[in-house]
């Protein structure tokens, strides 16, 4: 049972299982927004967690993508074209995807809001502009309220250290008055070793539905201390998703360290 403070965990078989689940709830969410406020804001992450559920997105033609405006929650500062790149990941898995008998996800190109890294890089400007800049059209299309953005939907995972986004242990990104978007100095601990830019943590607790993803057994460990240690965001940034409303999607291998699971 959860409690009323944390949020609500589900295990998968596979990887497989766990994209699955995922892609009805991102349409759920997607839906809703749509309905309720005629367009759904969806940021979405790096890594190699989410790509199963972008190439099954890909194929699924009962979501309404022309009304999706598609966001970053963090990106290397790198042009869009680099293999590390946000961007190029979630361009190759979601949005021009080759697979069945579609070519991805018909977002139309003017509702894609990558961050700004190419137009920083050109014109010879820092990762600083870039998060300044994309904060601002944060605010100029996503529906706010109390002042805060609020994503229709927003995925997540963890990293080796306990970190998400490009938020890690310590950063200035887990103040309560932190920017929207913030600049992220290389890390030195997690590769890629590159500057990057995050949005702020605590945007996680506004996003309407909020989905954690984590199908790599190897987060067994740090995915227990996350779930089940003592909170302490400072150390642990992931945290800031360990929470009511929140959905953490785990395959067995992932969970296999958790007291609980459901």
């Amino acid at each position: 049972m959860t409690e009323p403070d944390e949020p609500e965990v589900l295990v998968y078989d596979d990887p497989d299982a766990l994209a699955e689940a995922a892609a009805e709830r991102v349409k759920a969410g997607i839906v809703a927004g749509v309905r309720e406020r005629g367009a759904a804001h969806f940021a979405v992450s790096g890594g190699s967690s989410p790509v199963p559920l972008y190439r099954l997105l890909a194929t699924r033609t009962d979501i309404p993508w022309v009304d999706v405006h598609l966001w970053w929650v963090d990106d290397r500062f790198v042009p869009p074209d680099h293999p590390d790149s946000n961007v190029a990941l979630v361009r190759d898995t979601l949005l021009q995807a080759d697979v069945e008998t579609t070519h991805g996800a018909p977002v139309p190109a003017h509702n894609v809001h990558p961050f700004p890294t190419l137009d920083g890089l050109q014109a010879g400007r820092g990762p600083g502009w870039v998060a300044e800049t994309y904060a601002e059209e944060i605010g100029r299309h996503v529906p706010a309220e109390d002042g805060r953005p609020r994503f229709d939907v927003m995925l997540l995972g963890i990293g080796p250290d306990g970190h998400t986004m490009s938020v890690f242990p310590g950063s200035p990104a887990l103040a309560p008055d932190a920017p929207l978007a913030l600049a992220v100095p290389a890390p030195r601990d997690v590769e890629p070793h590159l500057p990057r830019v995050t949005l702020q943590a605590h945007v996680a607790d506004d996003a309407r539905t909020l989905l954690v993803l984590v199908p790599d057994g190897a987060k067994a460990a740090i995915l227990a201390r996350v779930l089940e240690g003592p909170r302490d965001e400072q150390a642990l940034p992931a945290q800031v998703a360990r929470r009511a409303g929140a959905l953490w999607l785990l395959t067995r291998a992932a969970a296999a360290e958790l007291r609980r699971s459901s």
